[in-house]
């Protein structure tokens, strides 16, 4: 459910979306993200790698998976801790997985 939210800031009357009961960010106003697609880019130093992709995808969330090379992408999907609130994440490479796998989903 969402409402719409009525503001009035330095004289100039705002009307903004209210996204669920009891949600209020800052300002009570809707913000606006990139729903383009977006490049992973990916970089190797040591036993870590980065991945990264385009600022205005912050508040994107960086899914990963593990499987096999063979096996490739299923259905077991995790988010990567904190990647919502950036867009660079640098985790330890482990001679364990086959394959890692990665995708951007909003929200």
């Amino acid at each position: 459910m969402f409402g719409v939210l009525q503001i009035t800031l330095a004289g100039r009357r705002f009307s903004c979306l209210r996204l669920r009961p009891g949600f209020l960010p800052a300002n009570g106003c809707l913000r606006v993200v990139s729903t383009n697609a977006a490049s992973i880019t990916m970089g190797i130093a040591a036993s870590q790698f980065t991945l990264a992709w385009p600022a205005d995808h912050t508040g994107w969330r960086l899914q990963v998976q593990t499987n096999d090379a063979a096996t490739g992408p299923s259905t077991n999907w995790f988010d990567a801790a904190d990647s919502s609130a950036t867009n660079q994440l640098t985790l330890p490479v482990s001679p364990v997985n086959g394959g890692v796998f990665s995708r951007l989903i909003y929200p």
